[in-house]
């Protein structure tokens, strides 16, 4: 499976090397995180080598793999990252975490999703906004889906 690692220059470039060369996966490339103002400066224009190239995207990666720690990378910084592999549809994983893409079934219609993993951060709101938006000029369908509700979908019909 090719893969792109997300690396930081707190890591000693022999130790990232290894790792790379023990994971189970055809390196496409790594993106540099943060952590650069340990790092030798370059004389030669060559820099650290970590034995697979230093890229600026996913490229043709099929799954993004997470090798950097904190401080570089906090949590706020991290989830921006697994946000844009999942965004583009890659498997985002770590040493105890692996977040997938949702799949979607294959649906005919115009259709969107609003999605939130956090509570009271407004997805009820933006959803009723949007669907009011949309029902000027459209027949609008939401489908809300929560953690506890009935077993059956319940319709509900407003003009």
């Amino acid at each position: 499976m090719r893969a792109v690692a997300l690396i930081d220059g707190e890591h000693y470039a022999p130790v990232v090397r290894d790792a790379l060369r023990a994971l189970p996966y055809e390196w496409v490339g790594a993106i540099m995180v943060g952590g650069t103002e340990k790092l030798r400066p370059s004389t030669s224009g060559g820099g650290e080598d970590y034995g697979v190239p230093l890229v600026d995207g996913f490229g043709d990666a099929e799954v993004v793999v997470d090798l950097s720690d904190e401080p570089v990378l906090g949590p706020a910084e991290r989830m921006r990252w697994a946000s844009r592999a999942l965004a583009a549809g890659l498997p985002y994983l770590g040493a105890d975490f692996r977040f997938d893409p949702p799949r979607f079934e294959p649906f005919e219609l115009p259709s969107i999703a609003v999605i939130g993993t956090g509570k009271r951060v407004g997805k009820t709101a933006v959803t009723a906004h949007l669907a009011r938006l949309l029902a000027r000029d459209r027949e609008v369908v939401v489908v809300a889906m929560g953690r506890g509700g009935p077993p059956e979908p319940e319709v509900i019909e407003i003009p």
